[in-house]
């Protein structure tokens, strides 16, 4: 959504050639426009946008990347390594970068051929891969052309011209088209737990509302937040480090407990190691992030 609002003020801004008010204000114009997105409640509505989504998404990064790979300079002109206290912040930075496949997940229970989402290479294992390999390209190329100066948001690193302004909008418009899907995970961990407890008379309706209770709940948080890069990254930390990581370890050691470790219990002592290692980097992460957090406010 900031990111949204971001590419929404600049497009705006390009085009009046003033900015006349301040990002904050672009969540609230959005959050009309999303909140009766969140009413659509079937997938099967929402499928006929995806391809849509998905050429206007395509056509953006192809012109983003023809823009990054032209005028490069000498790969001896930027600095290869960075500093050793932001691989923490990388590496939660990418974890978290790839958790926008894990929509997928609860789209299992609700599609017709989910055996798709069980083959290997299946669903999930080819949308990680792409989007994997997509960063790489975008980051290399980026960095290269641009150097210190690289922009969070590659799309911000354009110049300003029709081809540019055209993309900004095709994004916007990719998000809006897609946003619903996004809901789909949290709307299933709330609304399971709850349901239960509403009458059936009401639960369609509570159902509506607790849904766009969520969407509001991301323009306030964006209201709040000047730039929410370093709070990301902190989320990213503290979060991915324990649910990707952390818990998946401890859940296989308890579970094979009783069964098996292995030969010489090397799952024990693996798990062990995994476990301090991502605690270290998770600590120095969220350091990083304090700090900068601390210092941009």
């Amino acid at each position: 959504m900031y990111m949204i609002s971001s590419i929404l003020k600049e497009v705006l801004s390009y085009q009046s050639k003033v900015q006349v008010i301040n990002t904050r204000w672009y969540s609230i114009i959005l959050l009309v426009i999303f909140l009766p997105v969140g009413f659509i409640r079937q997938i099967k509505y929402l499928v006929p946008f995806c391809p849509l989504a998905s050429i206007f998404v395509l056509f953006s990064v192809l012109v983003v990347l023809y823009n990054n790979i032209q005028d490069l300079p000498p790969l001896s002109s930027r600095q290869h390594m960075g500093s050793v206290t932001d691989i923490p912040s990388f590496f939660f930075g990418v974890l978290f970068a790839l958790q926008t496949t894990f929509v997928f997940l609860p789209l299992r229970t609700s599609v017709k051929y989910n055996k798709h989402y069980r083959q290997c290479p299946g669903v999930l294992c080819i949308s990680i891969s792409i989007i994997a390999f997509m960063y790489i390209i975008f980051g290399f190329f980026g960095y290269l052309k641009y150097g210190e100066n690289t922009n969070a948001v590659n799309l911000f690193n354009l110049n300003h011209n029709g081809l540019s302004e055209t993309i900004k909008i095709f994004i916007i418009l990719s998000v809006l088209l897609s946003y619903n899907f996004q809901l789909i995970g949290a709307m299933d961990v709330v609304w399971n737990n709850i349901e239960h407890k509403f009458s059936a008379k009401y639960k369609t309706l509570l159902y509506y509302v607790i849904k766009d209770l969520l969407i509001v709940s991301t323009v306030i948080i964006v209201s709040f937040s000047l730039n929410l890069f370093p709070l990301l990254s902190l989320v990213g930390s503290l979060t991915l480090s324990t649910l990707c990581v952390i818990l998946p370890l401890i859940i296989e050691t308890i579970t094979f407990w009783d069964i098996t470790l292995g030969r010489w219990n090397w799952k024990l002592y693996k798990n062990i190691l995994l476990t301090i290692i991502s605690f270290v980097l998770t600590t120095v992460a969220c350091v990083k992030s304090f700090s900068k957090i601390i210092e941009k406010y």
